[in-house]
């Protein structure tokens, strides 16, 4: 699981321009929740899922313009679903 932004209590935490900075650059202009995230693990531990090998999901939804977070590298500073890379 490649989860985006998801509003849990550690990004809570982070300062209000950042969140909202966050979820300007995705689509849906907001977090994701974690229920969300765990929908996506349960079909994958499913047998509904049972054919499919070697994925990986990823749950970014940056947008083109997004100041290139969209191409998968992560810079230094920059969120990595609810951990930074510094």
């Amino acid at each position: 699981m490649c989860p985006g932004p998801t509003d849990t209590p550690l990004l809570r935490s982070a300062p209000d321009r950042l969140r909202e900075s966050l979820a300007n650059a995705i689509p849906f202009r907001r977090l994701a929740t974690p229920e969300e995230i765990a929908d996506a693990v349960v079909f994958f531990a499913s047998d509904r899922a049972r054919y499919v090998t070697g994925q990986v999901l990823s749950q970014r939804q940056w947008r083109p313009d997004d100041g290139g977070l969209n191409g998968g590298q992560r810079n230094q500073g920059e969120p990595c679903g609810d951990h930074w890379h510094l």
